[in-house]
């Protein structure tokens, strides 16, 4: 196993990703079920773009 082989590096970080990324769709699927989730992740994603607004305009 060469660690400079870059198609083998390439298939091992692929699968990892895949790996962490189906968990993080599970993921998803299951607290979108669950009451008042989205409310909460709505209010996340608006002080997010508030707080990027924010860092725009403030230098």
């Amino acid at each position: 196993m060469d660690e400079r082989d870059p198609v083998k590096n390439f298939l091992k970080k692929y699968r990892l990703w895949k790996k962490r990324y189906t968990i993080y769709i599970g993921l998803q699927k299951r607290y979108a079920e669950t009451p008042g989730y989205m409310e909460v992740k709505n209010a996340g994603i608006r002080l997010y773009n508030e707080h990027a607004l924010y860092a725009k305009h403030c230098p």
